[in-house]
């Protein structure tokens, strides 16, 4: 990869439209945790 920074680059970009939408949902999923938590008590 170091020969070949386009590549390094390009699996790079996959990789973080990969996990960016996860790591959205997962705060997500977290926020609408604490709000159903607060409605509860």
């Amino acid at each position: 990869m170091i020969d070949n920074p386009d590549l390094a680059n390009d699996i790079e970009k996959k990789i973080r439209e990969h996990y960016v939408p996860v790591v959205v949902d997962a705060e997500l999923v977290a926020a609408i945790d604490e709000a159903t938590a607060e409605v509860e008590f």
